[in-house]
This record gives structure tokens, C-alpha cells and sequence, in this order.
């Protein structure tokens, strides 16, 4: 009877399936392991490879690629559209591609399972509502508001005013209603509260990342880099760029009819630029410097499959010499634009206020950037840690395609096999061309290709 082994590619240790104590067979498990390392390496990825034992050798039979031909292309895209209509019914809604995700090509179920806590009524999203006296829909599901179709990531715009329910004094809740309750009710309190708190708050934060970053790669230090960047950095993320929100809300009110487009982006202008720009400026010509400082960053940072720039020096190094003596423009704020446009107003109090606001945006702008940046450093942080529990589990890079609740409840017995076949499922879906947005009918207009029209 025919039985399936699985070793881990690392060991070569028996990670599943029947291990025979006899030392002929150990020793047969360990010719076969490494005769696939040296055929992979020959012919440069993982093969099939069909052998014969004659008790004395073993004969090599066949080796050809391993693909993903003999994957059913029809049934992977019926149990798709089966996994949708579980989720959302015979009526299709109105997706649109994320806009956190523009530069992102695909996203695995561990990046869509984490921006999901992030917008869920018990994470990041939902306290910081309940915080200031905002509840969630009851029947608001996170799964249904970020999702992954295809391989890429959606948003639900039909569920997207779902997210704020009825609050103590104003119904229907929106997030523009958020914005003028806390700016009508806390505006002259809180946002200066935070812009003389948030420095201090910052600091400690830092402080916090590098202490977590010591801490060994594991499930237990998963865990709790999860919590911190779930209920913390995002919190304070999102707090930050609501207030940013606020303070521009009120410029556009006070100043958007009396300025040109030009005019109104030297008005924003707040200095803040590219990380790697930067960086490049601040350390000159040491990439060991500048790689300590950026390396945790990445070109698509928010896919936690992605590598980042300290795991490939070589290539970080190229990138980093082509980019040295472009400059790094982002419009800095000009003060003189800023007076001669306030010399319109006739009011010293609407100057003032005006003057106010504009110091405000730019701070919580300038905070922002830096959460920003902590966001993404704690973003890798994870994915070291993942990047440990794949490599122990012998995974094969596959750890990506579950879901972070899978993965801290149950990784170390997942079957590895099973995994691989998502991976290769998942690589599959993603060749399916899907719209940017997504307004059907019916789910069976999902992977139809589009419609090309000559006329304009």
C-alpha cells in the first residue's frame, strides 16, 4: 500500500505521515531527501520525481516540474464564487479596490485576516469609536467589509456606512458626522490636548517596538505583537490622522473657494517626505547605516509575504545607489504663501483661527508620518515572526495562506500538504483579471473578461 511522508525541506526530519522505525527505511527517507535537494537544484525548482528502489540503488525514473496543471482551473473559480455567495447571498455588492492596497499586485488571507481585527467592532476601528461615544452596527462583519476576491483585495462601499450605527444624538452616523461631533464637542480641548501629548506618546511607543523587537520569534511573541499592533500603533494611527482629518476639514471650509488648486497645495505643503529619500540624505554613502535605519520597509509593505529591503542586501544596495542625488520633493510648507493668502482675510480672528489650524495640520500630519512608520516597522516585526514559524514547521513559505487566527491556534498541526495546495490555488485565482471596481448583477459575471468597446 502506497504511503505519503512528509519531511520537513530544512531537517529532512519526518514532519507527517508514516515514520518507519527500521534503520533501512530511515536510510532510504534519507537518500530520497537528498537526492530531490540535488535535482531541485539542477534543474532550479521543485520537481516530480518518480524513482526505483532495486535494494541496492535507487533509479532515477522521471523529474519534471511541480505545476499547478493538474488543479481543476473551473472548479477553483466555482468554489470562489461558492465561498462569496456563503458570505454575502445571492445579491452581489458594490466593491471597490482598497485604496490602503494601490501598490499592492495580490494579498494573502494573513494581510486580509489582520486590516479584518483592524476593522472589526473589538479592534482598532471599534475603540477608537467607542471612545468617543460611537457604536457599531451589530450586524456590521468585518469579513464582509475587507475582503479577498481573487487574490486581491476589496472594500465593501455598501457596507461602508454600516460601519458607524445610530450614536446619542445624531442619526444616521457617518464618518463626516464623526468628524463634526468630535470637532463641535472636542475640537478646542482634545486636538490641543493631543498635539502637546503626542510627541511624549510616540516616544514611549518607539520604546515599547524595540522591546517587543528583542523579544524572541515565536507564536507567544506573535501573539503579542499582534495585540500591541492591533489595540495600540493602529489606535493611535488612526486617532491621529482623524484629527489630521479635522483640521483640514476646517481649512477647505474656511479657505477652499478662495484658493486656486496651486495655491491650495502650497497651503498643505508640511516637508513631510520619502523614508528612503531621507534616509539617503541623512547618511550619505553608508548603506549599512541606511539599511539599519529603512530595512524593515519594503516596496509592497502592508502584504506580510512580502520581503522587506534588510532581507535582500544586494538588491536594496542597487536600489539605494540609483536613488542617491534625486531629491526628494514633497511640497514644503511656505509661510510667506501662507501670509500673503491670510492678507485676505480682514478678521485678526479668522487669521488667527485660520493660522491655528494650519499649525495643527501640519503637526498631526508630521505625527502621522511617524506613526506611519512605526505602523510598518511593527508590520515587519510580524513578519518575522511568521517567518520563524514557517521555517520550524518546514512550511515551504505557505504560512501566508492562512489566517492569523489559524496560525496562533493552530499552525503546528496544520498539514503542510493541505497548505501548499492553497498557496497554489491562491497563485491560480490571481491570473483572473478583476476590475478595479466591481459592479455585477450576479456572482457568475465575477471572472468573465471584460467587455473591450471601440466607441468612446
Amino acid at each position: 500500500t502506497p504511503h505519503s511522508i512528509y519531511l520537513n525541506k530544512k531537517t529532512g526530519q519526518v514532519v507527517a505521515g508514516i515514520s518507519s522505525t527500521e534503520s533501512a527505511a530511515d536510510k532510504l527517507l534519507t537518500k530520497l531527501y537528498q537526492l530531490a535537494l540535488l535535482i531541485e537544484d539542477k534543474f532550479g525548482c521543485p520537481q516530480d520525481v518518480e524513482w526505483l528502489d532495486d535494494g541496492r540503488q535507487i533509479w532515477l525514473l522521471q523529474s519534471r516540474p511541480i505545476t499547478t496543471e493538474a488543479i481543476n482551473v473551473d472548479g477553483l473559480v466555482q468554489t470562489e464564487l461558492d465561498r462569496l455567495r456563503r458570505l454575502f447571498g445571492e445579491q452581489v455588492p458594490f466593491f471597490v479596490a482598497s485604496q490602503f492596497a494601490d501598490a499592492l499586485e495580490f494579498v494573502t488571507p494573513s494581510t486580509v485576516s489582520l486590516l479584518q481585527k483592524i476593522f472589526s467592532p473589538g479592534g482598532t476601528w471599534g475603540r477608537l469609536l467607542r471612545k468617543y461615544w460611537v457604536s457599531f452596527d451589530h450586524s456590521f462583519r468585518p469579513e464582509q467589509y475587507v475582503i479577498d476576491i481573487g487574490g486581491r483585495l476589496f472594500i465593501n462601499k455598501d457596507q461602508e456606512q454600516q460601519i458607524l450605527s445610530a450614536g446619542p444624538y445624531f442619526k444616521p452616523w457617518s464618518y463626516n458626522t464623526l468628524l463634526n461631533i468630535i470637532g463641535g464637542l472636542k475640537r478646542k480641548i482634545y486636538s490641543f490636548w493631543q498635539f502637546k501629548h503626542l510627541s511624549s506618546t510616540i516616544k514611549k511607543l518607539i520604546q515599547e517596538i524595540t522591546e517587543l523587537e528583542l523579544k524572541p520569534p515565536g507564536q507567544t511573541t506573535l501573539r503579542t505583537t499582534l495585540d500591541h499592533l492591533v489595540y495600540r500603533t493602529s489606535t493611535l494611527l488612526l486617532e491621529t490622522e482623524m484629527f489630521q482629518q479635522l483640521a483640514l476639514q476646517y481649512l477647505e471650509k474656511k479657505l477652499g473657494s478662495r484658493l486656486t488648486h496651486k495655491e491650495w497645495q502650497q497651503m498643505l505643503g508640511t516637508g513631510v517626505g520619502n523614508p528612503l529619500l531621507s534616509g539617503i540624505a541623512s547618511v550619505g554613502q553608508n548603506l549599512d547605516q541606511l539599511l539599519q535605519k529603512v530595512g524593515y520597509r519594503g516596496f509592497q509593505e502592508l502584504e506580510l509575504s512580502q520581503p522587506r529591503w534588510r532581507e535582500d542586501p544586494k538588491s536594496f544596495a542597487i536600489l539605494a545607489s540609483g536613488l542617491k542625488g534625486v531629491p526628494n520633493e514633497h511640497p514644503t510648507t511656505t509661510s510667506d504663501s501662507r501670509e500673503k493668502i491670510l492678507d485676505r482675510f480682514l478678521s485678526v480672528w479668522d487669521r488667527q483661527f485660520i493660522s491655528t489650524f494650519f499649525l495643527l495640520y501640519d503637526r498631526f500630519s508630521q505625527y502621522r508620518e511617524k506613526l506611519h512608520d512605526l505602523w510598518i516597522r511593527e508590520i515587519s516585526f510580524l513578519r518575522v515572526n511568521l517567518l520563524k514559524l514557517d521555517a520550524d514547521a518546514g512550511a515551504g513559505n505557505a504560512i501566508w495562506f492562512m489566517t492569523l487566527d489559524e496560525i496562533l491556534t493552530n499552525f503546528p498541526k496544520y498539514n503542510i500538504t493541505e497548505l501548499l495546495q492553497r498557496r497554489r490555488q491562491h497563485e491560480l485565482i490571481r491570473q483572473h483579471f478583476l476590475p478595479d471596481s466591481i459592479k455585477i448583477k450576479s456572482w457568475e459575471e465575477l471572472f468573465k473578461p471584460p467587455v473591450i468597446s471601440a466607441s468612446h
